[in-house]
């Protein structure tokens, strides 16, 4: 178990169940909405708390195995960032909002700015034919 888990994680040390096969899973996802879906239609599984948005914007949530071991399932911190993208801010600030090195957030930046360009070389979200004439090419 990681320790200081619940400090980091920011949830009540209370909450924290301890058992004899202590280790944890770490599981990353860029479509957590969907995971959500998905382990809502699972009630029996366990959680150790409900989802929760992290301090630096990341969005997760401990649940237990069957064997009672601790997983994580998070959004990754790329989709985090390309949330803050997509809203405009600067590499210099989501570097700050998401609490990672700005040399990661701009290799980020850049692989986004890729994902933006389509195969007619145009950028989709500056396009007067997006959503209109064309859904992009990745559609």
């Amino acid at each position: 178990m990681q320790q200081g888990l619940e400090h980091i994680a920011g949830f009540d040390a209370s909450t924290m169940k301890f058992r004899a096969n202590t280790v944890e899973l770490y599981f990353e996802t860029e479509d957590f909405g969907g995971f959500m879906q998905l382990l809502d239609s699972y009630p029996q599984v366990e959680r150790l708390h409900e989802p929760k948005t992290f301090s630096w914007l990341q969005r997760g949530i401990h649940i237990f195995d069957p064997d009672g071991h601790l997983i994580e399932v998070s959004e990754s911190m790329y989709s985090v960032s390309c949330k803050q993208f997509k809203e405009g801010k600067a590499i210099e600030e989501t570097a700050k909002l998401v609490q990672h090195p700005i040399e990661v957030v701009r290799d980020w930046y850049d692989q986004y700015q890729k994902q933006l360009i389509s195969v007619c070389g145009t950028d989709c979200s500056a396009c007067y034919c997006f959503e209109k004439m064309c859904n992009d090419c990745y559609s």
